[in-house]
């Protein structure tokens, strides 16, 4: 049997950290990738290698996506199971201190503090590509800033021009999206129609769209944009599989222990990562590959403490990297004497990048976010989760 969920001890899953690292550095490699080949710069996306690395910035966020929904769902499933009821207030606090304050920074300096300092700051013109987004801002500040800062910039992003430094959280908005009703589903759906209602929701909700068009065919156009701005049912994946692992902690091993079909399903994921497939059928594998990657006993698995340590910091990552690509860019090719293009150039842009964005977001995760991560687990947290221990398969 699994441990007891009445004890107060933490829910831990090892290896979500790992997932969490890589899922960031694909978006960081892609954006990298695809800044230089919008500037003109030597890129991958020169190569036969495009489609790979357009699907592996949409499938790094659809990783995290599924993590949320499996992770958010377990924890609430624990909270109901153990209190009959889940504290929504709390809940809701509990995001908000996880996720607004870096948020509303990178919001400050997106629109406020970029937009001031770039026309001041000679290697910052020079980036003629984000300046020319910075400039572009002027023209709808408003409304832009407005879908922001209440948590819509996934329709920003499909309405406006993307603003330097705060296009990639249009994937934040999503999460903030879907945390505002899945607890209220968790909640109210009876736990023997759980996983039927997951299910459907990841199989019928992208299908609206199609099913609409002998309907209205603009009325099902409008849906397609929804459906990609808010892509519910890729949470639903993985809430799907943290109800099954909650109510039966057994098919682990019954299912997924075999270190040969773990291997298999790393191989599947590595291909999924690169080429274009089905939204659903991706978050799927992600899906197994979290079923496998929390479990203990497995000789190959994905633990790495310096993927677990990059994990810890992934919000900042994916969040501070654009900022961050900005200024590498614009100083080397400013002060630099470097053949641009060259593999020189290369090396320097993908370190400078790294390190500076690990830097930030280490400093972020200190001095901004650690504070009310504090608070959250200090007076909101109602199930603990954490690294203290971890979840067990069997006792």
């Amino acid at each position: 049997m699994h441990e007891s969920r009445s004890n107060g001890q933490k829910i831990y899953f090892k290896g979500l950290d790992e997932i969490r690292a890589i899922a960031a550095l694909s978006v960081m490699f892609h954006h990298i990738e695809l800044y230089k080949f919008r500037a003109g710069i030597s890129s991958l996306f020169d190569t036969p290698l495009a489609p790979a690395l357009a699907a592996l910035g949409e499938h790094g966020v659809y990783s995290f996506f599924v993590m949320s929904g499996f992770l958010i769902t377990y924890l609430l499933l624990t909270e109901k199971k153990q209190f009959a009821i889940i504290q929504l207030r709390k809940f809701y606090i509990r995001r908000v201190l996880r996720i607004w304050p870096l948020y509303y920074f990178i919001i400050i300096l997106s629109f406020l503090v970029v937009p001031l300092v770039a026309p001041r700051v000679n290697f910052l013109q020079n980036e003629t590509y984000y300046f020319e987004k910075n400039t572009r801002l002027r023209e709808a500040f408003v409304t832009t800033l407005g879908l922001f800062l209440l948590f819509l910039p996934n329709l920003a992003l499909k309405l406006r021009p993307p603003v330097v430094g705060a296009a990639q959280s249009w994937s934040v908005g999503v999460e903030e999206q879907f945390y505002l009703i899945w607890p209220l589903i968790v909640q109210r759906v009876p736990n023997r129609l759980m996983a039927w209602v997951f299910a459907i929701i990841a199989i019928v909700y992208p299908l609206v769209p199609t099913l609409l068009h002998k309907v209205s065919a603009q009325l099902a156009s409008y849906c397609e944009v929804f459906v990609l701005a808010l892509p519910i049912h890729i949470m639903a994946i993985g809430a799907f599989g943290a109800t099954i692992l909650f109510r039966n902690p057994q098919c682990l091993k019954t299912v997924l222990g075999n270190e040969v079909v773990f291997g298999i399903t790393i191989c599947m994921l590595a291909v999924a990562l690169m080429i274009r497939i089905p939204a659903f059928m991706f978050a799927c594998i992600v899906m197994a590959v979290i079923a496998f990657c929390i479990q203990d006993g497995l000789r190959f698995n994905l633990r790495s403490a310096m993927l677990r340590a990059l994990g810890k910091v992934s919000y900042g990552v994916y969040m501070y990297h654009s900022l961050v690509m900005y200024v590498v860019f614009g100083a080397i090719h400013t002060e630099s004497s470097i053949y641009i293009g060259g593999v020189l150039y290369q090396v320097t842009v993908y370190a400078a990048v790294l390190c500076g964005t690990l830097l930030v977001s280490q400093l972020s995760y200190t001095f901004l976010e650690l504070p009310f991560i504090s608070l959250k687990n200090r007076v909101y947290t109602v199930v603990q989760s954490g690294e203290d221990t971890q979840f067990k398969t069997e006792q």
